[in-house]
């Protein structure tokens, strides 16, 4: 994706000169004294000066340090008269262009993902660009020194002038990309003055009916106001509405962000509302630098690449929460948003945990562990986790842990404040009171005794750490940093450093039986950052407990996400192994949950010279008793396995079987729901996205729904009935299959879900396009039991199962239960929202009477199982 274009309207008018007002200042207070409220004094030199200094006749006390400024009467009587001789020593001796200064340096100096350009008021003849978008950060970081107060405040004006310059289409012209974001951040302290001369087709583009304004409509504070308009916001409204570039496809404009710099009024807020921004209100030095940082961010957050949603719902409407991770490539910041459900396009995150992590004031509570020991993740710890780091003195070790937790270390590198690591194959958990269902007495007493427990989202992020949010607030509650991740510090923490994968696997987490006790585990690993896998106890979430750390047999990353269950009693983990392009073989693991201990594994398949991996596995409890008996696990070559416990643990003692023999690679997860007459239904799309070269491969690929009937039997793509342009009953009793219809690549490579008897995947095509965003995704929606046309009376033809859910690479889709909708997000970081094709209602349960003693058949009504 191309880089953002940032042009800065900075305010170099007369008024710039005058002295950054002190925090206590309240320039909506008439401070009683012997200065004019309204006249501006002019001080020649810095030094102490008293109210005599100005008018002979006026006291000779207190005496106050100003600079050569231009003061503004009430100022002056809140300096020398509201103040006492202690506050007075505190006063800023600053003025606003200087501060400006310093912020926009370091504004660019910490963006440099950002192509930033510099505009500032030409006198009265609207503005003047003195650095383009995109030209070396060093060269506009010496036109911010340059900027001086001389000028008017022609804000619409200024405005046409950045518009003139987004609009062309020479070889120079600023938009290159039909994907490119355009953004201007405008920082005045005044009102438009000498701004009457805007071309006709803007005036009162927003339709208002204030144009042309006056000063006094305005609310201009000074009586040597002239020649005021309202043209600001129209012209911020046209930039954002209207296609700057009519020449290139898609829509090219530009959005605006203001902010007020000691002053406050109306025109301000509308031109960022207009231009569908944000509005600042600014009276100090630190919150003028809080304001651009927080819309540079704003303009990050509207850039940044997307992973996956998370949604948590529960019985008060008030608790229903999306979570989404995000990223920012090339200086890989990343960002965890919450919104209210029902999602509506253009919401603002009610909080987001990168910018709060940013900004916290608390020292943060980081741990580590060697194998099942904790260690807190800090400089006292460093002799004890040195060798761990691959780093050879203490000192090192210290420093880089500082660096880790968020410090300024020298010579390390300059994350420019940002201390949330991207989080890119990491789908956000949220775990609170326990909400299983399992008929018995303990697991009963169990969720009664965690009913209040803390709700935390937990994801991870390629900063090396597992991050553990709280869901209300978003303050970081603990970071985890796993055995397997601290060498990777060291290459992290390097000046040259470019992108390195670390706690990138989403975690699994599980109410499970442990040794005869209820415990909540939550499992990872590193995915394509590390072939080691963990779990911790988090059944007390804010004192969780690493239960065991281990490495994979066959040392491949790219492994599976983990899957608890119970078999026999025993709690297992299963994990599939990571890619293997040397043997091409494909594993299945099992580990006690307990302690680590490798049960058994199982060699599925073997492509020597090819690539091979194995999936998340999908398990069934026939009988609904708390214990699995069946395991549907697929290979990359396009093979599903079946495995029936038979009670037992240990993988030696499972009854094996092919399911399914195909030709079509398989990296989605399978997924099952129960059928009719006690089937287990699979589903699985084919197509890969792992390598480069997977790009261009045009391969017809399907989505597939294999019937387990519990026979034995291996079926065949040819055994399966062709629902790719039918709308009826599959007349078979062994599956059916559809190829994807939308595009040239089109591939499924993200685990389907099952509800109200319709199963739902997404799909993409990838392109290589610069502003293609990896492709094109679309969502499909089909009958559960025959790959039909759900029950919706909207959908009456083949083609109706899918929908376009735009450009980008989107993630699984995530059913939204309150809201009966499907929620996806992009690689664009774009959300989608689209209904459950079934009609889906939520019920609730308002009473029910425990029956422990009763076994419940398995249903048929296409319900995913647990």
């Amino acid at each position: 994706m191309a880089s953002a274009n940032v042009m800065i309207l900075a305010d170099n008018s007369l008024s710039m000169d005058e002295i950054m007002y002190d925090d206590r200042y309240d320039p909506d207070v008439v401070y009683a004294g012997n200065f004019s409220t309204d006249a501006t004094y002019y001080v020649r030199s810095s030094g102490r000066y008293t109210p005599s200094s100005f008018n002979r006749r006026w006291p000779t006390t207190p005496s106050a340090n100003l600079v050569a400024s231009n003061y503004v009467g009430n100022y002056m009587n809140f300096i020398f008269f509201a103040l006492d001789d202690v506050q007075r020593l505190t006063i800023p001796t600053s003025t606003r262009i200087e501060v400006l200064r310093e912020v926009l340096t370091d504004l660019v100096d910490r963006s440099e993902q950002l192509k930033f350009g510099m505009t500032e008021f030409d006198g009265d003849q609207g503005g003047k660009i003195i650095a383009e978008c995109g030209a070396d950060h060093a060269y506009v970081r010496s036109e911010i020194a340059n900027i001086t107060s001389r000028s008017y405040t022609p804000l619409g004006e200024a405005m046409e002038t950045i518009l003139d310059y987004f609009a062309d289409s020479g070889s120079n012209a600023p938009i290159q990309d039909t994907c490119q974001y355009n953004f201007v951040i405008v920082v005045t302290d005044g009102l438009p003055t000498r701004d009457i001369d805007v071309s006709s087709y803007l005036v009162d583009a927003d339709g208002d009916g204030n144009d042309p304004g006056s000063c006094s409509s305005l609310g201009a504070p000074y009586g040597n106001s002239f020649d005021c308009s309202d043209h600001f916001d129209d012209v911020a409204y046209y930039m954002a509405h209207n296609d700057l570039r009519p020449d290139m496809d898609g829509m090219q404009n530009v959005s605006t962000y203001v902010v007020g710099f000691n002053v406050n009024a109306p025109i301000l807020h509308d031109a960022a509302v207009n231009g569908q921004g944000l509005y600042f209100h600014a009276n100090s030095a630190a919150a003028l630098l809080g304001s651009i940082e927080y819309a540079i961010q704003d303009v990050l957050r509207r850039i940044s690449a997307g992973s996956a949603v998370a949604v948590v719902s529960t019985e008060r409407g008030t608790d229903d929460r999306l979570y989404r991770g995000k990223f920012m490539p090339l200086d890989w910041h990343g960002f965890l948003e919450s919104y209210a459900l029902p999602y509506v396009d253009g919401d603002r995150p009610v909080w987001e945990a990168g910018d709060l992590l940013t900004n916290r004031r608390t020292p943060r509570e980081i741990f580590t562990a060697l194998g099942d020991r904790h260690y807190d993740f800090d400089t006292g710890s460093a002799p004890d986790l040195k060798a761990a780091m691959n780093v050879f003195t203490d000192d090192e070790a210290g420093r880089i842990i500082e660096w880790a937790r968020g410090n300024d270390v020298a010579g390390k590198r300059d994350r420019q404040g940002w201390l949330l690591g991207d989080i890119i194959h990491s789908t956000p958990v949220v775990v609170g009171p326990p909400s299983g269902f399992q008929p018995t007495e303990a697991y009963q007493n169990f969720r009664t005794a965690n009913e209040n427990r803390r709700k935390l989202v937990y994801v991870g992020a390629n900063d090396g750490m597992l991050h553990a949010f709280d869901a209300e607030s978003g303050d970081e509650a603990w970071a985890f940093v796993p055995e397997f991740a601290l060498p990777t510090f060291e290459v992290m923490a390097d000046s040259g450093y470019c992108h390195r994968y670390s706690c990138d696997q989403t975690v699994s987490v599980q109410d499970i039986k442990v040794n005869g006790t209820w415990r909540t585990i939550l499992a990872s690993g590193g995915r394509e950052g590390s072939a080691a896998i963990y779990a911790m106890d988090i059944t007390a979430p804010d004192a969780p407990e690493v239960k065991w750390q281990v490495n994979l047999p066959n040392g491949m990353t790219f492994h599976s996400e983990i899957e608890m269950v119970s078999i026999g009693g025993t709690a297992v983990a299963l994990v599939g192994s990571g890619l293997d392009e040397t043997a091409g073989e494909s594993w299945l693991y099992a580990y006690e949950v307990s302690d680590g201990t490798l049960l058994g594994s199982v060699l599925l398949s073997r492509d020597p010279g090819g690539r091979n991996r194995t999936g998340r596995p999908a398990v069934v409890d026939l009988n609904l008793d708390g214990e699995t008996d069946l395991i549907y696990v697929a290979d990359m070559l396009g093979n599903v396995y079946r495995f029936d416990t038979g009670g037992s643990a240990y993988p030696a003692d499972w009854r094996a079987s092919d399911l399914y023999r195909g030709t079509q690679e398989i990296t989605a997860d399978p997924t099952v729901a129960f059928g009719e007459n006690g089937a287990v239904y699979v589903y699985f799309g084919t197509g890969a996205y792992v390598s480069d070269p997977d790009m261009l491969n045009t391969d017809q690929q399907s989505f597939v729904c294999v019937f387990d009937r519990h026979s034995g039997e291996t079926l065949t793509r040819g055994d399966l009935t062709n629902q790719t342009n039918s709308i009826q009953d599959i007349g078979n009793d062994r599956g059916w299959y559809v190829n994807l219809w939308n595009g040239t690549g089109e591939r499924v490579t993200e685990q389907a879900v099952v509800v109200a008897e319709t199963v739902i995947f997404t799909s993409f095509a990838p392109s290589s396009e610069t502003c293609a965003a990896g492709g094109e995704s679309w969502l499909y929606q089909m009958r559960y039991d025959s790959g039909g046309i759900p029950d919706n009376e909207d959908m009456e033809n083949p083609d109706d199962r899918s929908v376009s859910v735009g450009e980008g690479i989107a993630s699984y889709p995530v059913v939204d239960l309150t809201g009966g909708e499907v929620v996806v997000q992009s690689s664009d970081a774009s959300i989608s929202v689209v209904p459950i094709a079934s009609g889906y209602q939520r019920m609730a349960v308002r009473s029910w009477q425990e029956r422990f003693d009763v076994v419940v058949p398995p249903p048929a009504d296409g319900t995913q199982t647990p």
